[in-house]
């Protein structure tokens, strides 16, 4: 957050739902996630009415069930559509297989950003959702596991509130976020390219990059559309700049 105000003159909200999402309670989190959302909403509509400050104006950010939880405050608003939502891992159990009225959806805001860096199976050690969501989405490293990140194969569902608090590469797209908005020049960029998919870019068949690379994280141009892949280092500082 202290960079984040170095980097804008704004007024930052944060929505505190800890004790309604408290692990290992997962599926009662998800059940609260609507009703939050709804109540975060209803608070930016009253703000809209009493100051003036518009949808238009809002970036909202979340990550695992809060990415979600960003999606669903964007449909709700009923004085406006957001300017921009940012998904970071979008949480994965419970919302493989719902409809886009129930999860993060690029239709959320006039732009929707999304960093997949845990997506994939419970069971292969993946919280998030690993399908595009946004207008445009990122997969550092494939959008499975990070770099520096122990992978683990098997997961009983008993210690599902575990890998939710401490996912080392579910948790790294907030990492990855943070350090995003202070990447300002000299400091390196998070350069990703256009691909189809992971394996296609680790074997140098992605276009070259030319004017179709994206700064991925807060300064991103918001004008792209497409999937887009990128390395990261194993510890931070992660971003690379234009190494493919």
């Amino acid at each position: 957050m202290p960079e984040l105000l170095k980097q804008c003159d704004c007024n930052i909200i944060v929505v505190d739902w800890k004790l309604l999402a408290v692990a290992p309670w997962y599926f009662t989190a998800v059940h609260n996630l609507y009703k939050t959302a709804n109540h975060t909403a209803s608070l930016l509509d009253w703000i809209a009415a009493e100051v003036g400050l518009m949808p238009k104006q809002l970036h909202i950010t979340g990550h695992s069930l809060g990415a979600h939880g960003a999606g669903l405050t964007g449909k709700y608003i009923k004085t406006g559509t957001v300017s921009r939502i940012t998904g970071l891992d979008p949480a994965g159990p419970l919302f493989y297989t719902v409809s886009k009225d129930q999860r993060l959806d690029k239709t959320d805001a006039l732009f929707v950003d999304v960093l997949h860096t845990n997506g994939g199976s419970i069971v292969e050690g993946c919280c998030g959702l690993l399908k595009p969501l946004g207008h445009v989405d990122f997969y550092p490293n494939g959008g499975e596991h990070q770099a520096g990140c122990v992978i683990k194969q098997r997961l009983d569902l008993i210690n599902i509130g575990d890998v939710f608090n401490g996912a080392c590469s579910h948790m790294r797209a907030t990492q990855i976020w943070v350090e995003s908005i202070a990447a300002v020049p000299p400091a390196l960029a998070f350069t990703a390219w256009p691909c189809s998919d992971w394996d296609t870019y680790i074997s140098g068949k992605c276009p070259t990059c030319g004017q179709g690379c994206l700064e991925m994280g807060y300064h991103m141009k918001t004008n792209m559309k497409g999937t887009y892949f990128l390395r990261t280092n194993p510890v931070a500082p992660f971003a690379m700049g234009d190494t493919q």
